[in-house]
C-alpha cells in the first residue's frame, strides 16, 4: 500500500473489502466520489502467511498479528477491552472499519482504546456507531487521512479538537441529522479534500473561513444563516466560496436571501469559474406571506450564474416573476427542476437545451405557459426537447399550454421518440402540449384535462406523414403503420371529471398496455368500448368511479390482477367479469352496497390471492369459493357480517375456507386481538406484512403486488 499522502479509501469498501478476506491475492481499485486511487489493495486471507488485512469477529479468538495493515471488527463492540485485545501486537494498523456498530452507544474510552493501539491509523470508519459525543481524543490521530462519521444521528456537535487532524483528507458526516454546526476551525484542515453533510438537516451555517480549503472537491451544502439568526456573526459567507474552483459532483446552497446585497455577495462566489460542478441545488428563504419583492430575487439568481458545463439545476423556493436568462447557456443541462416558484410567470426558451433528459415544473402558480414568446413556436423544429425522457408538471393551476399562440393539432410538433415517462398533475386548465405518441412506459394524468392525450392519438392518427400548411413535411411516426401509444405499458388516470364517461373507442391504440388505474373519475359509467381493445392488459385497478355500472372486461388471457373499490351502487359483483379465468389476484375494498359474492367466482380456477376489506354489508360467501383450489391468501378486514361466519372450527363459512392455507381475518383493521390467523401461525408468511387497511391501492400496500 503506498503511504503517500493522496491515498484515501471509500466507503464503498466496508462491506466488499472485508468480504474477499478470504481469497487470496485478490486485487481492487478503490474509488471515492468518482476519484480513482491509484494505490491497490492486495487482499490475503488469514491463512496466508504475512496477513495485510483481517476481520474480527466475535468468536475468531487469537489477536491480529503485527504485520496486520487492515482490520474490521464485524460485530458490536459494547467495550473498548475488545479492542485493546485484538489489537495488542498489532502496531502498523493503517485502517479501522468498526462494522455493524447500530446503537451502540460509546464515546471517550472506545475512542482513547483506539488512539493507544492504532496511532498510525490513516482510515476510521465510524459510520453508523450509535455516538453520542466524539471524545476530544480524537484530534490526536494524527495520520489520519479519511474519517466516516455518517448516520450517527444523535450527534449534535463536532468539538473543534477535531480540527487537528491536519492530515485528513475525506471527513463524511452524511445522515449525521441533529447536527446543529460544524467545528469553527474547520479552516484549519487545509488538505480536506472531501466534505460530505448530506443529510445534515440540522445544521443552521457554516463555518467561516472556508475560503482557506484550496484543495476542497467535495462539498455537498452550504448552509448560509439566515439574517435574524444569532450565529450570524460566526456564520460563513457565500464568497468564502470564491477561490474553491475544484468543486466537482453536487453543490447545494440553502436559506438564499435577495436584495442588492444579497446579489453582490453571491457574485463574488464565482460559481461560474467552477467547471467540475455537475449539480447545483439553489433554496431561497421561503417568503410565506408573500411581501417581498420579486427584482431582489431575480438579481440573486443572475448573481448565481453558473458554468455551462452544470448538468443539473434545481430552484426551491424562488421568488423571482422571470428566469435568468443565462439558463439558455446551460447547453450541457441533463436535469432541470423548479419547485414552489410562487411567482414566476415566464421562463427562458428551452429550445437550447438538447441534452435535456428531464423537466419538472412543480408549484409554479403564476406560470400560464411554458413556452411564452410567440416566435418559440414558428422557429421549433417538429421535435420538442429532442434528448427529452422524463416530464413532470405538478400543481400548475394557471398552466394553459405549452405555447401562449394558440396552435391548431395540424401544426403540434412531438416529443421526441426517448420519451418515457410523462407526469401531469393538478394542471386542470392545460389544453395544449406537444404531442407524445412514443412514449412507453408510463403515463399519469390526475387532476387534469384529457384532451393532450386525445390530441396524441386522433390527431397523428389523421396525419400520418401528412404535410403541413407550409409545404413541410411532419414525420410523426417511423411507418405508416404505426400508431401513436402503441409502445405504452402503463396508464394512471386520476380525478378526470368531466372529459371522461366512457373509455373510448381510440384505446384501441394502446395494444401494449399492461397497467390501467382509473381512480376517481366520478362520470364514468362504462369501461366500453376501449376495454375490448387492450389485449395485453395485466393490471386493473378501478377506484372510487362510483357512477360506474358495466364492467364488461374481455378474457384477453393475460390479466392477473383485478382491483375494484368505492363502489357504492352495486350490490353483486359485476357479471362481465366472470370470465376472467387467467386472474391471479382479486382484491374488493370500500365497497358499501356489496351484499353477496356471486356463486360463478368458483370459475376463477387461477385465482391465488383474494381481498375483502371494508365491505359491511357482505353477508356470506359462496359455496364457489370451495371450487378455488389454487386459492393461497385470503385477507377479509373490517367486514363484520362475514367476519363471525368465518371464525375459525365454528364459523357457518369456515368449512367453505378450511384448506386455504394463508388466512387473515378481522373485524377492525386497528384492533390486532380481532385477527383470527388459525393456520401457520409458528412463521412468517405474507399475511404478516398487513397490518391494516387505510389504503386503496391494496396489492401495492399489502407487499402483495405482481411480481
Amino acid at each position: 500500500m503506498s503511504n503517500n499522502s493522496s491515498w484515501t479509501v471509500p466507503c464503498p469498501t466496508r462491506s466488499y473489502f472485508f468480504s474477499q478476506l478470504h481469497h487470496s491475492a485478490v486485487e481492487c481499485q478503490v474509488q471515492l466520489n468518482g476519484i480513482e486511487s491509484h494505490s491497490l489493495i492486495s487482499i490475503r486471507g488469514t491463512h496466508q502467511r504475512g496477513t495485510e488485512c483481517a476481520t474480527v469477529s466475535l468468536n475468531s479468538g487469537g489477536n491480529i498479528g503485527k504485520d496486520t495493515r487492515h482490520v474490521s471488527f464485524d460485530f458490536n463492540i459494547n467495550s473498548p477491552k475488545k479492542i485493546s485485545s485484538s489489537l495488542v501486537q498489532a502496531r502498523k494498523i493503517r485502517t479501522v472499519l468498526l462494522l455493524h456498530q447500530w446503537y451502540n452507544k460509546w464515546g471517550k474510552s472506545t475512542s482513547d482504546a483506539l488512539r493507544s493501539n492504532v496511532k498510525f491509523t490513516r482510515t476510521l470508519d465510524l459510520n453508523g456507531s450509535g455516538i453520542t459525543i466524539l471524545s476530544k481524543s480524537i484530534g490526536s490521530f494524527k495520520h489520519l487521512r479519511y474519517l466516516d462519521l455518517s448516520d450517527n444521528e444523535d450527534i449534535q456537535m463536532l468539538l473543534n479538537s477535531i480540527t487537528n487532524l491536519l492530515n485528513l483528507q475525506t471527513l463524511r458526516l452524511n445522515g449525521c441529522s441533529r447536527l446543529r454546526e460544524l467545528p469553527r476551525d474547520l479552516k484549519k484542515l487545509v488538505n480536506l479534500r472531501h466534505l460530505e453533510i448530506d443529510g445534515c438537516f440540522g445544521l443552521t451555517h457554516m463555518p467561516r473561513g472556508l475560503s482557506q480549503l484550496i484543495n476542497l472537491q467535495t462539498l455537498s451544502r452550504y448552509i448560509l444563516s439566515k439574517s435574524n439568526d444569532v450565529v450570524t456573526i460566526n456564520g460563513g459567507e457565500l464568497k468564502d466560496l470564491m477561490g474553491l474552483n475544484n468543486l466537482k459532483g453536487e453543490l447545494e446552497i440553502r436559506n438564499l436571501e435577495h436584495g442588492n446585497d444579497a446579489a453582490t455577495d453571491y457574485e463574488s462566489a464565482n460559481l461560474k469559474e467552477k467547471q467540475y460542478l455537475q449539480s447545483l441545488e439553489l433554496e431561497w428563504i421561503s417568503d410565506d406571506e408573500g411581501t417581498e419583492a420579486p427584482v431582489g430575487y431575480e438579481k440573486s439568481l443572475e448573481a448565481l450564474q453558473p458554468h455551462p458545463n452544470l448538468q443539473e439545476l434545481v430552484l426551491w423556493s424562488y421568488g423571482g416573476v422571470k428566469i435568468s436568462s443565462w439558463l439558455s447557456s446551460l447547453t450541457n443541462l441533463v436535469n432541470l427542476t423548479l419547485v414552489s416558484c410562487e411567482k414566476c410567470q415566464h421562463l427562458v426558451p428551452l429550445n437550447q437545451l438538447h441534452r435535456l433528459k428531464k423537466l419538472e415544473l412543480n408549484s409554479l402558480p403564476c406560470l400560464e405557459y411554458i413556452n411564452g414568446e410567440e416566435e418559440d413556436l414558428l422557429l421549433s423544429s417538429t421535435i420538442i426537447l429532442p434528448s427529452l425522457r422524463e416530464l413532470w408538471l405538478s400543481n400548475l393551476s394557471n398552466l394553459k399550454g405549452w405555447w401562449r399562440e394558440v396552435v391548431s393539432g395540424e401544426l403540434l410538433p412531438c416529443f421526441p421518440p426517448c420519451l418515457s415517462k410523462l407526469i401531469v398533475r393538478d394542471c386542470l386548465q392545460l389544453s395544449c402540449m406537444p404531442l407524445y405518441p412514443h412514449l412507453e412506459k408510463r403515463l399519469e394524468l390526475r387532476n387534469t384535462r384529457l384532451k393532450p392525450l386525445e390530441q396524441t392519438v386522433l390527431v397523428l392518427e389523421s396525419r400520418k406523414y401528412s404535410t403541413s400548411t407550409t409545404g413541410t413535411e411532419i414525420p410523426t411516426t417511423t411507418s405508416s403503420s404505426f400508431s401513436p401509444l402503441s409502445k405504452l405499458t402503463s396508464l394512471r388516470i386520476w380525478g378526470i371529471g368531466e372529459d371522461l364517461q366512457c373509455l373510448p373507442e381510440w384505446f384501441k391504440s394502446l395494444t401494449c398496455l399492461k397497467e390501467l388505474e382509473i381512480v376517481y373519475c366520478s362520470k364514468l359509467k362504462d369501461l366500453s368500448p376501449g376495454i375490448h381493445h387492450l389485449t395485453s392488459l395485466e393490471s386493473l385497478v378501478i377506484e372510487n368511479c362510483e357512477e360506474l355500472e358495466e364492467m364488461m372486461v374481455v378474457n384477453n388471457g393475460r390479466l392477473r390482477s383485478l382491483e375494484l373499490s368505492g363502489s357504492h351502487k352495486l350490490a353483486s359483483l359485476p357479471e362481465g367479469l366472470q370470465h376472467l379465468t387467467s386472474l391471479h389476484r382479486l382484491a374488493i375494498s370500500d365497497w358499501k352496497s356489496l351484499e353477496t359474492i356471486p356463486e360463478w367466482i368458483g370459475n376463477l380456477n387461477s385465482l391465488e390471492t383474494h381481498l375483502l376489506v371494508k365491505c359491511p354489508k357482505l353477508r356470506a360467501l359462496p359455496e364457489g369459493i370451495r371450487s378455488l383450489t389454487c386459492l393461497k391468501t385470503l385477507l377479509i378486514r373490517d367486514c363484520p357480517m362475514l367476519w363471525k361466519r368465518c371464525e375459525r372450527q365454528i364459523g357457518e363459512d369456515w368449512p367453505k375456507i378450511a384448506h386455504i392455507p394463508e388466512l387473515d381475518l378481522s373485524r377492525d383493521p386497528n384492533r390486532s386481538d380481532d385477527v383470527e390467523n388459525p393456520s401457520r401461525d409458528e412463521h412468517t408468511t405474507s399475511l404478516d406484512k398487513i397490518k391494516a387497511c387505510s389504503s386503496s391501492i391494496l396489492f401495492k400496500n399489502f407487499g402483495l403486488c405482481m411480481q
